[in-house]
């Protein structure tokens, strides 16, 4: 099940494309190592969009969270290419 909040009116600055790109990748992993449930909540705040997405799937560990946002990172070797991933999240 995919879930979300109502999108905020408001003007965005940036590259629409690669704006996309992030948003959809972030959600398609969401939906692919989720369980059963996805929830994606969209907040504005001043002139701050805040795009959250949640799953119910197993998570990163703790101790690669601040390692995730690196280039090419992959949290472990159960998600490489033979299972589809290519490690540009």
């Amino acid at each position: 099940q995919l879930h979300y909040s109502e999108l905020p009116k408001r003007n965005i600055s940036g590259n629409p494309k690669l704006l996309m790109s992030a948003v959809e990748n972030i959600v398609r992993n969401a939906i692919y190592y989720g369980k059963d449930e996805v929830q994606i909540d969209i907040k504005a705040d001043d002139d701050t969009l805040r795009i959250t997405v949640d799953d119910n799937g197993e998570g990163v560990p703790e101790e690669e969270l601040a390692a995730i946002f690196r280039p090419f990172y992959r949290v472990s070797t159960a998600r490489d290419r033979h299972s589809g991933g290519t490690g540009l999240g």
